[in-house]
């Protein structure tokens, strides 16, 4: 609070540590802020995992996102029911966020990110997230489980049992079409899961080779 308090730019940019800043970044965030007049602009980072347990873990969250969650609609729609976001890369107008103070209002719910964007929907103020593209990118070596599940339930608005119904519907819902009703069923889910899972590693720049052979895993 007190570094905002000192700062006299018109822009706050806030990232984690471990980030890796892609060149033209900062002109980009300027410029998308401008255009649409956004009050934040989060951005997703590229994850670099190393090591087979953070390679397994960590695309969870993009699939989840990519899959339940149109970002295109964090800006279109008004309503803070589209919200999401990453604390990984923040990027705020000054004006707006002096006005509104959102740190003061948002929770210890991780990630925050995801409430700072609903809380300015919810000022009628306008927000985005968007992926990286490789303009940020997050370097990830040891997985940090806790802090992960929490970031994985705030896709369901920290809702535990749409949570269990996601999982009820994807695993044993998968399974009792295989048990009920005819095998070639399978292909339909089958296929929607490879298209969508070659998609999203494509647009999170991840390894799709990968994201087949990790999916029963995860």
């Amino acid at each position: 609070a007190k570094l905002i308090e000192q700062a006299t730019g018109e822009y706050y940019l806030f990232i984690t540590p471990g980030i890796t800043i892609g060149q033209g970044l900062l002109n980009n965030l300027i410029f998308r802020t401008k255009v649409f007049n956004l009050a934040v602009l989060s951005l997703i980072p590229t994850y670099n995992a190393s090591g087979f347990l953070a390679q397994c873990v960590y695309p969870i969250n993009d699939f989840l996102l990519l899959n339940l969650f149109p970002l295109r609609l964090v800006r279109l729609s008004n309503s803070p029911v589209f919200a999401a976001g990453s604390n990984d890369c923040l990027f705020f107008d000054a004006g707006y966020y002096k006005q509104l103070i959102w740190n003061d209002k948002i929770s210890d719910v991780l990630p925050a990110a995801t409430e700072i964007v609903k809380q300015a929907k919810q000022q009628q103020f306008k927000a985005e997230v968007l992926l990286a593209n490789k303009f940020i990118q997050n370097e990830i070596t040891q997985v940090d489980f806790r802090n992960f599940s929490k970031g994985l339930l705030m896709h369901f608005s920290n809702n535990s049992i749409a949570a269990l119904i996601y999982v009820l519907l994807v695993v044993p819902g998968t399974l009792a079409v295989l048990i009920i009703f005819e095998p070639v069923l399978l292909t339909l889910p089958a296929g929607l899961i490879f298209m969508s899972r070659l998609m999203i590693a494509f647009m999170t720049s991840q390894n799709p080779l990968h994201g087949l052979l990790y999916h029963p895993l995860q």
